[in-house]
């Protein structure tokens, strides 16, 4: 069958893009990688596809969430302190295919574990005191992620402790305890905390004085932000 001069260009346009999509798998523009984690993405197809992937899953469960904000912020933290650790593509790989499910298992949870997932900010005089916010994420079987930041500032603006917490643990009745274990010699005790969830509001209670630097402290009442159920 002879085909129109324009149906021939047509035709060639579809097999580039075609062959583009083939030769390029990863959810950005390759030729334009400059990190090391990019091009190490980029050199390992099967790392590409699971880029590609991730990049899908998270713009799926973006969609169906209110706490984009805080989703939008555990992404963040996932590709800074998770893939770019990554010194090759075996490690990537592990890494991508963790996400993914962690993702789905967000998404799969949905209202599970007490409809808690939510960015939450600690309020002072019935204001928020910008000092710390709590990410909170359902995941299966009653799991919760938990990621949260604070700070500490003297009279003094240069004077600043830091406390940040990361991890997963188990909510039972609205109760969860939180322990990190990273004390600075083996088998010490980390972090503490226990988050005490009602409604929109949470409360922070038993932090033991090893989520940051001097005077850092979890301890308070929070509030779930707005839209972010």
């Amino acid at each position: 069958m002879n085909l129109p001069r324009s149906g021939h260009k047509r035709t060639l346009a579809l097999l580039f893009l075609l062959a583009s999509g083939m030769a390029q798998s990863a959810s950005f523009d390759c030729a334009k990688a400059r990190s090391d984690t990019e091009k190490r993405i980029c050199a390992d197809p099967a790392v590409s596809r699971l880029d590609s992937e991730l990049a899908l899953v998270y713009r799926d469960t973006m969609a169906g969430v209110a706490h984009k904000g805080a989703l939008k912020g555990w992404q963040k933290q996932w590709l800074w302190s998770t893939r770019d650790d990554c010194a090759d593509a075996a490690c990537l790989g592990l890494a991508y295919a963790a996400r993914i499910a962690e993702l789905r298992g967000h998404t799969r949870a949905g209202a599970a574990a007490g409809g808690v997932s939510g960015r939450y900010e600690r309020h002072y005089r019935n204001k928020p005191d910008k000092t710390a916010t709590i990410d909170v994420f359902a995941l299966p079987g009653n799991r919760v992620r938990v990621l949260g930041s604070a700070h500490w500032q003297s009279a003094n603006p240069d004077n600043v402790n830091i406390g940040d917490i990361s991890g997963v643990a188990t909510l039972d009745k609205k109760v969860l305890r939180y322990r990190d274990g990273n004390g600075d010699r083996e088998g010490e005790i980390g972090c503490m905390l226990t988050l005490t969830f009602a409604g929109d509001a949470l409360t922070v209670s038993d932090d033991n004085r090893r989520c940051g630097g001097h005077n850092v402290t979890f301890d308070g009442a929070y509030r779930r932000a707005s839209g972010s159920k």
